[in-house]
């Protein structure tokens, strides 16, 4: 993986062996196996910063086997494998900043000439390009804080499928919960308004440092809220549980949001979850729909 440059692979596959080893009781085994991955990048490199890089990302499997052997709840287990992963990737790009946005600039010159080059639709074609450029334009104030986003997808699939195949092949119970009752922290408000006052400040006194700061950790946070409102709604659709036309309608409506924009009203959901706790509401609804579903069922009865 080292010697073919398959960084990206290797995140997704080396801390797998490294949590099952974690979860069945081998630390000394997934030990080696991130000793393993640390001399292999070194060897292939012949740079030792490689040979930590690969090591660190082997490590990632820690918290997720030490999560699911220990029962953690599946929130606190996603929390520690994506904080984990996510120190290890901005450290990554803190080392190489320069390297790193010269890059991303190259793709998306890349994507805007694929883009304006495409003779279909010229009207979407353009919206594209210019949120494209939009993207290329602040990479640098939100690119270290949006990597967090699809690092929290995949600690959730990889919480979800290493625990239940787990369960299933070796009898482990796992963590506790599932991804529609994870909920963040309600003491994370207070970063929230932390690095909302930050924000606010590097606007009104312009601070290179500060609004590279602030908006990354934004952007950060605005992900770790869009989740937890993604959760909500995977509960509120589980426990109300509409019919088939309700959530074809559910998921259109999704879909319109993500092509207008609008899709961060999940981050919003997200935070005011903090106060509302809208799944003990939908918990609520769900018991009145079932009392008014059995009250017709009484009174069709009746009428037979």
């Amino acid at each position: 993986m080292a010697v073919g440059n398959a960084s990206l692979v290797g995140a997704l596959l080396f801390p797998i062996p490294v949590a099952l080893y974690a979860a069945l009781g081998w630390p000394l085994l997934a030990t080696g196996l991130v000793l393993a991955a640390g001399l292999g990048g070194w060897f292939a490199t012949g740079l030792v910063g490689a040979g930590v890089h690969c090591g660190l990302i082997t490590a990632v499997g820690f918290p997720l086997g030490v999560g699911i052997r220990r029962r953690w709840t599946y929130g606190w287990t996603v929390a520690a494998v994506a904080g984990f992963a996510y120190v290890v990737a901005l450290g990554s790009v803190v080392n190489a900043w320069d390297a790193w946005i010269a890059q991303a600039q190259n793709v998306y010159d890349a994507l805007l000439a694929h883009v304006r080059s495409q003779p279909d639709s010229p009207e979407s074609a353009e919206l594209l390009a210019q949120n494209i450029g939009w993207l290329k334009d602040h990479w640098a104030q939100i690119g270290a804080g949006l990597i967090l986003w699809p690092i929290i997808v995949e600690a959730c699939f990889g919480v979800s499928i290493i625990g239940g195949w787990l369960r299933r092949r070796f009898g482990v119970e796992g963590v506790q919960g599932s991804f529609r009752t994870m909920r963040v922290s309600e003491w994370l408000v207070w970063l929230a308004i932390l690095v909302a006052l930050v924000c606010f400040l590097a606007n009104r006194r312009p601070d290179p440092v500060l609004g590279l700061a602030g908006w990354n950790a934004a952007i950060a946070l605005a992900g770790v809220y869009w989740f937890n409102g993604a959760s909500v709604l995977v509960y509120a659709l589980d426990a109300l549980r509409p019919q088939g036309l309700m959530y074809f309608a559910v998921a259109a409506g999704l879909v319109l949001a993500v092509l207008e924009g609008l899709h961060p009203v999940l981050c919003f959901v997200g935070l005011f979850d903090t106060w509302a706790d809208f799944r003990k509401l939908a918990d609520r609804l769900a018991a009145v729909k079932k009392r008014r579903e059995e009250e017709r069922r009484d009174q069709e009865d009746d009428n037979e």
